[in-house]
Parts: C-alpha cells; sequence; structure tokens
C-alpha cells in the first residue's frame, strides 16, 4: 500500500542525494464529494525536518459523523494538531478577522489549514468546531476549567476539545458558534491563538 500513498523518490540536489517520500492526493466525485492531500515528514529542506500533514475537504452531509471520523483520524495519525470545523463563507472573506496584516495572515492559515511547519513557525491560528491538542500543545489545555462549559476528551496522543453538540451549528447559529469560541479561547494563555476576533465581532 506504501507505493499508492508514499512512493519513495530520489532527488539530487545542492546538498548531495536524498531519499523522500511523494506528496499524493485523491478525490471522490460522487456523494460524498471530497477530496484529500498527504504531505510527507521530509527532513530535505535547509537539513531541517518537514512535518508533514494531512489536508481532508469534504461537501457538508448531515448523515455523516464527523465527528467519529475525526477522532478514527487523531488515534491512526496521532498528530501534534488537528481541526475539524464547517468554514462558512463569512469566516473565509478578506479581512473578517480583522484588517492588520497578522489577523489576515491567520486568517488565511484557519482557512486554509495550516502546514506543520506554519504551525511550528507561526502557530495556532484558531479553534475550530472539534480541536485536538497533540503532544506539544496538551500542556496548554486546562482540561478542569474547559470541561465545565465544553466537550473534553481525553484521548491516548492528547485532548479533544469540542465546542458544541452540533458542526452544524457553526452556520445555524454562528453567533452563538462565535461567543462559546471567543469564551473557549479565553481559557488559554494571551496569544496562543493567532486570532483574537470572532468574524464581524459575531454577527456571520
Amino acid at each position: 500500500m506504501n507505493k499508492l500513498w508514499a512512493p519513495e523518490v530520489t532527488i539530487d540536489g545542492p546538498l548531495g542525494r536524498v531519499f523522500a517520500h511523494w506528496n499524493c492526493a485523491w478525490r471522490r466525485t460522487k456523494a460524498i464529494r471530497y477530496r484529500g492531500n498527504i504531505y510527507h515528514t521530509s527532513g530535505i529542506e535547509q537539513n531541517r525536518i518537514q512535518p508533514g500533514w494531512l489536508k481532508f475537504q469534504a461537501d457538508p452531509d448531515t448523515k455523516v459523523d464527523w465527528l467519529d471520523l475525526f477522532k478514527r483520524l487523531c488515534v491512526a495519525a496521532s498528530p501534534s494538531f488537528a481541526l475539524l470545523h464547517l468554514f462558512t463563507d463569512p469566516e473565509c472573506e478578506a479581512g473578517a478577522f480583522g484588517e492588520s496584516e497578522e489577523e489576515r495572515i491567520g486568517a488565511n492559515d484557519f482557512c486554509t489549514d495550516p502546514s506543520g511547519a506554519v504551525l511550528q513557525k507561526r502557530g495556532i491560528p484558531n479553534l475550530g468546531w472539534t480541536t485536538f491538542f497533540g503532544q506539544p500543545y496538551t500542556h496548554e489545555v486546562d482540561r478542569g476549567v474547559l470541561q465545565s462549559r465544553y466537550r473534553v476528551e481525553c484521548m491516548a496522543s492528547g485532548d479533544l476539545l469540542v465546542l458544541t453538540d452540533d458542526i452544524f451549528d457553526v452556520g445555524r447559529d454562528s453567533s452563538k458558534f462565535s461567543e462559546k469560541r471567543n469564551t473557549a479561547k479565553s481559557y488559554f494563555k494571551e496569544g496562543f491563538f493567532q486570532l483574537s476576533k470572532e468574524p464581524l465581532h459575531g454577527q456571520l
């Protein structure tokens, strides 16, 4: 199976010959339509490890148990960070989270899915409907406080934070979701997230 999703390639460069795994992508064109990308961990750039990541985008469908699927992926991959979110148009509009350069960069990282290298450089952009914090971030999660308001699950390799009962709450009652996300972020240290504001002050 590795030949299908992680074929090995040889790259000759100024630093010599290196072996790496070729990134792969796939898609489904029938219901439920989705596409996925795997970017493998590599060490070929400036002799530094570039963390790999999985990006998965699907059409929203109420028949799918998205939380269960997300949890299964987290168990299988043991990521350092992962996010499941229903992105709304107002969230992804230019300037939705603020007009400063930092806010625009943070919004772009949030809406386009930050790579492992971006996370290392700029940090976590925002909370999603469900956010998984792996070992590098578990010490930042105040389970006792968060569990009084939200669903928090301790998994083998990290903590899972779920903001509401249904992922479709993000679009169904966006103002209420923004309020819950804003409150949840207040339980983390200041500056932990790139984005401190909500789109249009919570009026998506």
